[in-house]
């Protein structure tokens, strides 16, 4: 494989040298905006930070992950699999609802009343939900917006850092 490459832009994403933390980035089709997130990811794991990645389907989680595999191969950087997290949203949702041991359901019967029901249990003093340093989404236009809201309000430590990207469309 060849090795990979970023862009300016990119590499800025990749860095964060301001310390933002949270960045909207956009970019057509192809132009490295999830080669820039898996790199930044990786960037993240380095300093021992746990990072979340959220995408919209589990295919695009699985490419991610191979990006995330050959950076932290060319970085050297070791154990980012402890750090790291791969799930699309539907997942996170029945992951989390599973940890509530509540039934099993079909994914046509997600609503905003799973989402809700979640909230609140994030809402309780001394919950054992996971909560992440760094959120990162890919193919973010295709998010709902009070799906960005739930992840970022309650997944989220106050000073993590959050990534949307998303297409120009």
């Amino acid at each position: 494989r060849l090795p990979l490459r970023l862009s300016r832009q990119g590499q800025d994403v990749a860095e964060n040298p301001r310390g933002v933390t949270s960045r909207r980035v956009r970019g057509p089709a192809g132009s490295g905006k999830s080669l820039a997130l898996a790199l930044r990811a990786i960037n993240l794991a380095s300093q021992g930070k746990r990072v979340l990645i959220v995408t919209y389907n589990i295919t695009l989680s699985h490419y991610l992950r191979d990006l995330c595999s050959r950076a932290a191969r060319e970085r050297g950087v070791q154990n980012w699999k402890q750090s790291i997290s791969f799930v699309h949203f539907h997942e996170l949702l029945r992951e989390l609802w599973i940890q509530r041991s509540r039934p099993r359901i079909d994914g046509d019967e997600w609503d905003e009343g799973v989402i809700q029901y979640i909230a609140n249990q994030y809402q309780r003093p001394g919950h054992d939900l996971p909560i992440y340093d760094a959120i990162l989404v890919d193919e973010g236009q295709d998010f709902e917006l009070e799906w960005w809201r739930f992840i970022r309000e309650h997944l989220l430590e106050s000073s993590g850092e959050m990534i949307l990207v998303a297409d120009r469309t």
